[in-house]
């Protein structure tokens, strides 16, 4: 219901998104995971850069768009999206965890 007006423009539908992508990873559908976590950054990411309060979603979200990603054996891309938030976020508490899942997905 948070992919879809009118819930999909509320202020916590990029963690709802994020929890639906999670069900969906812990139910062995990655694929839905990752095309539900991709949508949700093609729609969200931007407005959560620019507002201070849920800034901080964005590597949080980036991160499991990587580990669905990973689990779809695409490492190219989930290093990509890993690598940025190392980069962007390197003191957050996102920084450690993407660096070991980039050892798995970047030997």
């Amino acid at each position: 219901r948070f992919r879809a007006e009118p819930l999909g423009s509320a202020p916590v539908a990029p963690l709802a998104n994020l929890r639906q992508a999670q069900l969906y990873r812990s139910v062995g559908q990655p694929q839905q995971a990752a095309t539900i976590l991709a949508e949700c950054r093609a729609k969200h990411e931007a407005a959560l850069l620019k507002d201070a309060a849920r800034a901080a979603w964005v590597p949080l979200i980036r991160y499991h768009h990587a580990a669905a990603l990973k689990e779809l054996k695409q490492a190219a891309e989930a290093a990509k999206i890993l690598e940025s938030i190392v980069k962007e976020y390197g003191g957050s508490e996102w920084a450690a965890p993407s660096q070991r899942l980039l050892k798995e997905v970047k030997p």
